[in-house]
């Protein structure tokens, strides 16, 4: 879907394809380390690391409204929300972003474990609520 993005139309013979762009723009984000990192494992510059992510994430946004759907209808809108908080008893919600979290200080006591994510560290889920 993205291919059109970032094909690149060049006489070089080692132009990166679009599949390792992605990839490589996916495991940055999933390891969440440094892109000299990445582009030791993968052979490639941080330079090219750094333009490979920025590639990726402009035409993701050039193609947001594909993407990115919240719900707009009355129906819909209470269809999610009751949803929701099926799933997770958190009310008045129409929409997520997945594995964005905002860090936060340990709150303590049992209910810190609430708030240990996947990484060890304390963080909050960003959710956005409905207007």
């Amino acid at each position: 879907m993205l291919g059109g993005d970032l094909r690149r139309d060049t006489d070089w013979n080692d132009a990166l394809p679009v599949h390792v762009q992605l990839l490589t723009t996916v495991y940055f984000y999933a390891i969440d380390s440094f892109q000299q990192m990445h582009g030791d494992e993968a052979s490639m510059s941080q330079w090219s690391v750094c333009r490979v992510i920025r590639d990726v994430l402009e035409a993701i946004t050039r193609r947001k409204r594909e993407f990115i759907k919240f719900p707009t209808t009355r129906e819909e809108i209470e269809s999610t929300q009751q949803r929701f908080y099926e799933y997770c008893r958190y009310p008045g919600v129409i929409g997520a972003i997945d594995r964005t979290h905002v860090s936060i200080r340990s709150p303590g006591r049992e209910q810190a474990l609430y708030f240990l994510n996947r990484k060890k560290r304390y963080s909050i889920n960003v959710n956005i609520p409905s207007v």
